[in-house]
């Protein structure tokens, strides 16, 4: 649940940095799942299920996403390869994708690898 939190916290990061800024949901709104609708005006969706799978598929097959691993992984970071705790979410207004992957440093720190718009960037977690 710690390395989730940690992914959302990630997620919201990378979404101030790289996307458009967004307005502020109602504090009084009813809680959704995943990739519904908030209602709050919010350009930004989870992307799940199938689509979510085929989108990452293709990113870490594509040549710029593996060369980026292997020079991660010759620097000493792990990623454990597993799709199931990758972040997919999408700008609904320009259709941009971010993509969250969780990685260990060579220290053995909780680190994420943030993809958009074709470039990527190691992000670190306060306190972390």
């Amino acid at each position: 649940m710690r390395k989730m939190s940690k992914l959302w916290v990630a997620t919201v990061l990378a979404l101030v940095l790289f996307l458009v800024p967004v307005t502020l949901a109602s504090a009084a709104g009813a809680a959704t799942a995943p990739g519904q609708d908030c209602g709050c005006g919010s350009p930004v969706e989870n992307v799940i299920g199938l689509e979510k799978l085929k989108l990452l598929v293709e990113i870490t097959t594509s040549k710029p996403f593996l060369l980026k691993i292997v020079d991660l992984h010759k620097a000493g970071y792990k990623w454990n390869k597993s799709l199931q705790n990758a972040e997919v979410q999408r700008n609904k207004t320009t259709g941009d994708i971010l993509y969250v992957f969780p990685l260990t440093d060579p220290k053995g720190k909780d680190v994420y690898l943030l993809s958009a718009y074709g470039q990527f960037q190691l992000v670190y977690l306060p306190g972390n």
